[in-house]
């Protein structure tokens, strides 16, 4: 094929919840520990500035053999190869092991048979990403969602 296509992580309603749950734990620990309210200040600023940029440092390369994820700030994952890959689930509200998305609306790839070794991935174009799934992984099996099929 020659094609390499590359997605940047969908930005969803955990970055947002992790954001509100820091503030308010800062919030709590400042008024019980007023004398080191400064370094709470720089530290949350720090950790809000992180939680943000996430979606936008995770990357998606789909390319002629595999899938990868790239995220500068997390141990690397290994790929999924196309034609390990068995099935494809629409993942929605997938909030546990999710280490590789910034949105519960993902897509949970299997692979490595009777192994139990999945990847989540959140692209921002979800709808593109599931089609060049379908297209490299023909034995895949695809399990639509609950509510909406892809």
């Amino acid at each position: 094929m020659g094609s390499e296509v590359t997605f940047r992580s969908a930005y969803g309603s955990i970055v947002y919840f992790s954001m509100i749950l820091l503030l308010v734990i800062f919030a709590v620990l400042t008024l019980l520990i007023p004398s080191i309210g400064l370094i709470l200040a720089v530290a949350l600023i720090i950790l809000e500035i992180f939680i943000a940029l996430t979606p936008f440092m995770l990357k998606y390369t789909f390319d002629d053999e595999k899938v990868t994820i790239s995220n500068p700030l997390a141990t690397p994952e290994p790929p999924a190869y196309y034609d390990k890959i068995w099935k494809v689930e629409d993942a929605r509200k997938e909030y546990t092991s999710n280490m590789h998305g910034a949105s519960p609306n993902s897509i949970r790839i299997w692979y490595d048979r009777g192994t139990g070794h999945y990847i989540c991935i959140s692209p921002n174009d979800k709808k593109r990403a599931m089609e060049i799934l379908r297209d490299r992984c023909p034995e895949a099996e695809f399990v639509p969602s609950e509510n909406t099929g892809f």
